[in-house]
């Protein structure tokens, strides 16, 4: 499945498969891919969470939506905080709100 990600001079159209990650920037989403290539979309990250929440994805911090697909390891870092190792050797913080919830989709994988 493919979804239109809206950018600056119109749509690019990315295999969801293909995202690793999307980060929030201001109003604008910065998407990752597997290939290395990052889209900047228009959109808030709340529009790609609406969508991509149904395959998978999960919301780990305000600022970042996951594809639980592309998760390598989950570390405890100082204190009670997390971290999430990316396949693409990208680490990602964990909310301490989110935790719970990401461990209980985490399981149901």
């Amino acid at each position: 499945m493919r979804i239109a990600i809206a950018i600056q001079n119109g749509f690019e159209f990315v295999s969801i498969d293909d995202i690793i990650y999307c980060q929030a920037k201001g109003k604008n989403t910065i998407v990752t891919k597997r290939d290395g290539r990052i889209i900047t979309g228009v959109n808030c990250i709340g529009n790609f969470e609406e969508i991509l929440c149904h395959f998978n994805f999960f919301r780990i911090h305000h600022s970042y939506i996951v594809n639980m697909n592309q998760i390598c390891k989950i570390e405890k870092q100082q204190s009670r905080a997390f971290q999430i190792q990316m396949k693409n050797g990208d680490a990602i913080p964990l909310a301490l709100r989110k935790k719970n919830d990401f461990i209980d989709k985490l399981t149901k994988i």
